[in-house]
């Protein structure tokens, strides 16, 4: 009878979600919070080993902002120099981003997402061969 009624509750979870048109979450605000948002490089990784240094003085900023642009940084020079500035666009349905600074393209897939930590994977034959990892900008 158990069986019986765990097969019927599927049949009708299943008939239930059968043609129901999912829309894709936009990636964008993850980056950029509808405004900007500070993400610090915590991991820069190459056949999975992290070159970043250890002191979070020594590590770079990564800057998204709502209007695609976004800035490149090292920490110990934030609000000293400009960085580098650049644009990106995020592919919400693939999953991938793409940096753009004068004379360098930077590609990701994006392998994974939450509100404090994005992993950037470097697509296929990219420039820049690095996965990153991103994490807020903690309080210093």
């Amino acid at each position: 009878m158990r069986l019986i009624s765990i097969l019927f509750i599927t049949i009708i979870l299943n008939a239930c979600s059968t043609g129901v048109e999912l829309k894709q979450i936009s990636l964008g605000p993850f980056f950029h919070d509808n405004n900007s948002k500070v993400w610090l490089i915590d991991q820069v990784i190459v056949d999975e080993i992290n070159y970043s240094p250890s002191n979070i003085n020594e590590k770079d900023l990564l800057i998204f902002y709502d209007n695609n642009r976004c800035l490149f940084q090292p920490l110990k020079s934030f609000g000293k120099t400009k960085g580098k500035k650049g644009n990106y666009s995020i592919d919400s349905e693939k999953k991938e981003i793409a940096l753009y600074f004068p004379l360098e393209k930077w590609d990701f897939t994006i392998d994974y997402i939450t509100e404090d930590t994005v992993v950037l994977m470097p697509k296929q034959n990219a420039e820049f061969a690095y996965q990153l990892v991103l994490i807020p900008l903690p309080e210093l």
